[in-house]
């Protein structure tokens, strides 16, 4: 089977073109498969250790006491639900951007893709909403903001996001050319007029929503600054988190997105027919995929730095680890100072008998993080 029209290849979700032209050489980054290759595996170990870690910690230990703590969990495992399938782009990249998995693993990591950028968005939109009620209507919106409605929200949001994914289980196909399959989108299957308006729903107007969300918390809070010539601190590091999260996503996800409008709208017809243009595209959007993928792997250390609840929790889930070697710099300090030692416990040895140790080893711990 032999492809008539020309394609060029796009890591992400990643769609083969047309480029319209056919004296148009396609560019690409030098070293591209190199560079990428190592980046996604860097992507790959630091996101599924740092969601890992914060699924596990608030699902067993936090038990997600906060309604805010429901989005953020949801959110990293829509992350995690990404970051398997990063091996095999990986191994696309490795092979020279040839697709070695099969057809049905092109589809399934293609929809990963989509899945995780709809519910992202989506639940960071969440976010803002709850933000907002919370800040500008705090007493009227008390029963509204419970954990059964953020599950719900939830809930709607995975299911909201899978649906809008279905579309890319058809639209993926394998390309086959003489040097081997490429995976991307088949253009014959995918109108531009539809995938443009996909893009203005899935971003801009949650982006939208969270930009006006924003504008009227800030119009709050200074209000009530100039009311009681004081700031909330609690006001303050509750909204820290989510405009982080927030920010961090915008500058990961905007620059593949605009690149992957100009390719929408070159093919819908515009008279856009230079090679110029065409090579600024293929190399924006080959540049500012792993930029969108690295997404994946920052929000929890966004959520170490700012959220001192989050860090706690994690903190319990990692202490069985840290007591061996907090416990051997014990001994070893207690062997190089017997009498302080001595005093210490005589000191403390009700209190202690009172707490448990892994009590007292994470108050120690949680007082050298804590902002």
């Amino acid at each position: 089977m032999e492809n008539v029209t020309d394609y060029r290849y796009d890591p992400d979700y990643y769609e083969a073109y047309p480029t319209g032209i056919e004296e148009c050489e396609g560019a690409s980054i030098p070293q591209a498969e190199v560079l990428l290759a190592a980046v996604y595996c860097v992507i790959f170990a630091t996101g599924f250790l740092g969601n890992g870690l914060l699924v596990s910690s608030m699902g067993l230990k936090c038990r997600l006491k906060r309604q805010v703590d429901v989005f953020i969990w949801n959110l990293a495992l829509a992350d995690l639900v990404f970051l398997v399938t990063l091996p095999l782009w990986v191994d696309a990249e490795a092979g020279g951007k040839r697709w070695r998995s099969g057809l049905f693993l092109c589809r399934l990591s293609g929809y990963a893709v989509a899945v995780n950028a709809y519910s992202s968005v989506l639940f960071l939109s969440c976010m803002s909403l709850d933000r907002y009620l919370a800040i500008v209507y705090p007493l009227q919106s008390r029963r509204l903001r419970s954990r059964a409605y953020a599950t719900l929200a939830c809930l709607s949001v995975w299911v909201t996001s899978l649906l809008l994914g279905l579309p890319v289980l058809r639209n993926r196909v394998l390309h086959i050319r003489e040097e081997g399959s490429y995976c991307g989108e088949d253009p014959a299957l995918v109108s531009p007029g539809v995938s443009l308006a996909y893009l203005l729903f899935t971003f801009l107007l949650p982006m939208l929503i969270i930009l006006i969300c924003y504008c009227s918390i800030t119009r709050k809070l200074c209000l009530q600054y100039r009311r009681s010539k004081r700031q909330d601190v609690k006001l303050r590091k509750s909204l820290r988190v989510v405009f982080m999260v927030v920010l961090v996503f915008l500058v990961s996800w905007l620059p593949f997105n605009v690149f992957r409008c100009l390719a929408l709208i070159h093919r819908w017809g515009a008279s856009l027919e230079s090679c110029g243009f065409q090579t600024v595209v293929g190399l924006g959007q080959e540049a500012s995929a792993p930029l969108a993928f690295a997404n994946s792997c920052v929000n929890p250390f966004i959520y170490w730095m700012c959220d001192s609840s989050i860090r706690k929790a994690l903190l319990r889930l990692l202490l069985p680890c840290l007591k061996p070697f907090h416990l051997s710099r014990l001994s070893t300090a207690s062997e190089s100072h017997p009498s302080r030692s001595s005093s210490v416990t005589t000191d403390h040895s009700n209190q202690r008998a009172r707490s448990p140790p892994s009590v007292v080893q994470l108050a120690t711990w949680a007082t050298h993080v804590e902002p």
